[in-house]
């Protein structure tokens, strides 16, 4: 998935604002790596990012989601193509591309026949496919099903005044630095799902901020596979590596321990309800706890 990048965590206000849901997410809600310069026109969706990149976003206007990389035969042509109709048509749609090598998991949920792919994506279901078989111009398959109403585009620093003042300050926190005080904000906001996300997240970001760095939390946990307490710490490294899933798996090795479930718990905050992961992690909790 990606490389161990321990100094590169720091969050940005504008991505913390997406993972709380008071933004419409325009790049990969990645805590691995920060945004910076000029927002994508394109959003690079991974399993822990891609509830709001395509099934929140698609609830305001479709999300057109292209499934494939530059290696792949015909993928540039058909990127490009989309990119193109979406550049002469402001507001109509988004644009989401999935990696397969790197995001399997969201590809299963899309169940392709062949890749690359585009979909549709409206009120977070699949309504139309583009492959190799379609003969029409891409422009063409869009134009048919994507909303003709447009919306205006979010710039960069575009937040509503109105949000609660106790989450503008969070994301300030976060971009400052100060995890821990940005928590405790957290705290006081009514727990929605998003809410919950965000602090999840930035709970990862506190615990690694003064972990120790001399050495591999992932490798020492290898070494020790009974030690609970290494155990939580290379979760929290595979989180910032991008692999959730994986963090999971790691925790669920050691239940039926307390440590394991109640970090198990937090960090199903990452994941859509619906994820198959995330049901089945659930249910080993609740079978070990039981």
């Amino acid at each position: 998935m990606m490389d161990h990048a321990h100094d590169s965590c720091s969050p940005t206000l504008r991505r913390d604002l997406e993972v709380t849901g008071q933004l419409q997410p325009e790049k990969a809600v990645d805590l691995a790596a920060p945004h910076e310069g000029k927002v994508a026109n394109i959003t690079k969706v991974t399993s822990s990012n891609m509830e709001h990149t395509i099934t929140q976003a698609s609830k305001a206007k479709e999300v057109v989601v292209l499934i494939g990389h530059s290696l792949l035969p015909t993928f540039q042509d058909l990127e490009k193509d989309i990119l193109h109709f979406q550049a002469g048509n402001k507001g109509r749609f988004s644009v989401a591309i999935v990696d397969p090598d790197r995001s399997a998991d969201v590809v299963a949920r899309f169940r392709p026949k062949q890749i690359p792919v585009a979909y549709v994506v409206k009120d977070g279901a699949s309504i139309a496919e583009f492959n190799s078989l379609n003969k029409e111009p891409v422009a063409q398959w869009l134009d048919h099903f994507v909303s003709r109403e447009t919306i205006p585009n979010e710039k960069e620093g575009d937040v509503d005044k109105q949000i609660d003042p106790r989450l503008w300050r969070a994301a300030e926190l976060v971009n400052a630095g100060d995890f821990r005080a940005a928590l405790a904000l957290y705290e006081q906001l009514p727990q929605d799902a998003t809410v919950k996300r965000a602090h999840a997240a930035v709970s990862v970001l506190a615990r690694m901020s003064v972990a120790d760095r001399g050495e591999d939390p992932i490798e020492k946990s290898r070494r020790d596979p009974d030690d609970v307490n290494k155990a939580l710490a290379a979760a929290d490294m595979y989180v910032l590596m991008n692999q959730p899933d994986t963090a999971l798996a790691h925790l669920a090795a050691l239940l039926p321990k307390p440590e394991a479930a109640r970090r198990i718990v937090e960090l199903l905050n990452l994941f859509d309800p619906l994820d198959l992961v995330a049901l089945e992690i659930r249910a080993q909790v609740g079978n070990a706890m039981s």
